[in-house]
């Protein structure tokens, strides 16, 4: 079976996850899959892959480096989550990295990049950070942008994912 769009994800927190679904629904009623990295069949084709991802140490974790490593030839477009708040240039650097990934016989759609809520173990070590920093205002901004992403993804979020989908669409159709 060919499918229209596949939508291929690895979700740590569930934020990802979340973009995943939204993607599944703002798709046209047409052949479509949504799976998780670990269910992705390589043998299973599609028009266009969404390939999302949460951000491991600035990259894409390795589940999903290996299946952007597999594709050949696809049209491919990228969508994640991250703990870093409403950085461009961040997005951005991430974005390289994980389209780095990505062999260039494919034919590359875009990223879209939001913030997501992190583990509270992630607060925890923060807390603790901030007992001895020597410079008590980075780790309080860190807390502040720990705190921000609590609320994401957010209804903004979602839809300039949206937005983002239709612009990929667009591409592939041209209209």
């Amino acid at each position: 079976m060919k499918y229209d769009s596949m939508i291929i994800f690895s979700s740590r927190t569930g934020n990802t996850e979340k973009l995943a679904e939204k993607i599944f629904f703002s798709l046209p009623k047409h052949k479509k899959d949504i799976v998780r990295a670990a269910q992705w069949d390589a043998k299973v084709e599609a028009n266009i892959y969404f390939v999302g991802f949460w951000v491991d140490k600035g990259d894409c974790p390795p589940d999903i480096a290996g299946i952007l490593q597999a594709l050949h030839g696809k049209k491919v477009a990228l969508f994640g989550t991250c703990g870093e708040g409403d950085n461009p240039g961040y997005y951005e650097m991430l974005e390289g990295t994980v389209k780095k990934h990505l062999s260039e016989d494919n034919d590359y759609l875009g990223c879209f990049l939001c913030q997501g809520k992190m583990p509270m173990a992630v607060r925890a070590r923060y807390e603790n950070m901030l007992e001895n920093a020597q410079d008590k205002a980075i780790v309080q901004k860190m807390l502040h942008n720990f705190d921000e992403g609590l609320l994401h993804p957010d209804e903004r979020d979602l839809k300039n994912l949206e937005r983002f989908v239709q612009e990929c669409m667009e591409k592939i159709t041209g209209k």
